[in-house]
């Protein structure tokens, strides 16, 4: 391989905790800050040559995260996750949740936090937290990140109930108040195997612990629709003091046995599931496996390859309290082995991912624009000044109905009689004044006939 797929990094808020570079009384260079949260040159590499990044992001004081006291650092983390676009960055806040919430615990009445204490792990204060880490993120506009939560080792056993108190979907009984749109992407959960966890668990104690761990989260109601992963798993180094446990009867030779039967029953496991993502329909290539630990949502697995589980044959200095108790070379081939897994190589040319929803898809629609304004109605040009109607308007103005044809003319023929008559009773004069009364023009004969020209017409009496 050309190295792993899905690199797992910590980052720590508030991030001068986690530079390294503070004098003890909170003063730290601001660059050192910024250097914490964001991405380094070796990351931004694995996301360029098509690995996924898991970005851990834990708050040291979740009281003081929920009451906004470090929205700077959160926002700077969403901007290094959202530098990384197009390239999909899976986003866990804090980590084994279900193994935390003790602590800070609220006090016997469930306030946070607890008399003489700062902080408070509540299952309300973590779904809290996560909600508004998440809201921060998406209003800086990182929609690149695959939100994931991360749960313990424990989570299917003494841990159960606290898996419910901190799932941060919002829902009844369980508001989160950081967030009501929160969301969940993927579930990952932990699975190491240790001397008392051997107990009772056959010859194969590591695929079984792990089998059981998958077969609880995968019937959880509250996720049962969502991908599962392996966020971290190992297998402790053998410790003398395994001996004493008397239940679990071991000794050096069968734990390390049991290491190298467990990676290599996971390998075929591995391989069951390749098969089935290239051909649904293809025989499994390993038909035990398949029917023993059938695990079809399985979409990721991370080896905590560090201190106690780490891979090795040497001993090693990672960790100041784990000695120096290096792996069998059965074990270390055993895990080399698991990593020529058909689910593995057939990644190192190829990013396999799928198109996940918008937050902004379970947004309402936003409402539909206004139409523009109607342009106003063009000016029309002034009214006339009234005049008062001259009489010929009056005599010769339409009536209504059939009456116009019949009417029309009579008032004609009484006007030209009128005209008429008073040219040979009183002369030319009584004519022109009559004209001038009626609206008509008029002008004087050219010849002696007695002929009247007007406006109105040319009448002969």
């Amino acid at each position: 391989m050309s190295g792993p797929h899905l690199y797992r990094t910590f980052r720590s808020i508030p991030a001068e905790l986690a530079s390294g570079t503070c004098d003890g009384e909170g003063s730290c260079e601001e660059e050192n800050l910024e250097d914490a949260l964001e991405l380094t040159s070796a990351e931004l590499d694995h996301l360029r040559r098509g690995g996924l990044l898991w970005y851990n992001l834990k708050c040291r004081n979740v009281q003081h995260c929920v009451e906004g006291r470090f929205d700077g650092d959160i926002l700077r983390a969403a901007d290094a996750v959202a530098g990384a676009a197009p390239a999909h960055v899976l986003v866990c806040v804090q980590h084994e949740w279900d193994h935390h919430l003790s602590d800070a615990p609220p006090n016997a009445h469930g306030r946070c936090p607890a008399p003489g204490n700062d902080d408070c792990t509540s299952g309300a204060n973590m779904r809290a937290l996560y909600g508004r880490v998440q809201r921060l993120f998406d209003e800086a506009g990182a929609t690149n990140a695959v939100w994931v939560v991360d749960y313990s080792t424990h989570a299917g056993t003494a841990t159960h109930a606290d898996v419910e108190a901190t799932w941060p979907v919002h829902r009844d009984g369980f508001p989160n108040t950081g967030y009501t749109a929160a969301r969940v992407d993927a579930v990952f959960f932990n699975s190491f195997l240790q001397a008392y966890r051997a107990r009772h668990r056959g010859t194969n104690p590591m695929i079984d612990l792990m089998y059981e761990a998958y077969r609880y989260h995968a019937r959880n109601p509250l996720y049962r629709h969502l991908p599962l992963g392996l966020g971290a798993w190992g297998v402790h180094d053998w410790e003398p003091s395994y001996e004493q446990d008397v239940d679990a009867h071991l000794t050096r030779e069968n734990w390390e046995r049991y290491a190298a039967d467990g990676l290599q029953t996971i390998r075929r496991v591995a391989d069951n599931i390749a098969t089935a993502g290239a051909s649904p329909e293809a025989p499994p290539a390993h038909p035990l496996e398949a029917s023993a630990y059938p695990m079809p949502r399985m979409m990721a697995m991370v080896y905590y390859d560090s201190k106690r589980s780490a891979i090795h044959t040497a001993p090693t200095d990672d960790c100041a309290t784990c000695g120096e108790h290096p792996k069998p070379a059965a074990v270390a081939d055993a895990y080399r082995d698991l990593l020529r897994s058909p689910l593995f190589t057939a990644l190192d040319a190829h990013l396999v991912s799928y198109k996940r929803p918008s937050p902004l898809d379970s947004l309402p629609p936003p409402l539909p624009s206004r139409p523009p304004l109607l342009p106003p109605p063009p000016l029309l040009p002034p009214l006339p000044p009234l005049q008062p109607p001259t009489l010929s308007a009056l005599l010769l103005r339409p009536l209504d109905g059939g009456q116009a044809a019949a009417v029309g003319p009579l008032l004609l023929l009484a006007v030209l009689l009128l005209l008429c008559c008073c040219w040979l009773l009183c002369g030319a004069s009584c004519v022109i004044l009559l004209m001038q009364v009626t609206g008509c023009k008029f002008r004087w004969p050219q010849r002696s006939a007695v002929v009247v020209r007007t406006s109105c017409g040319c009448f002969r009496c």
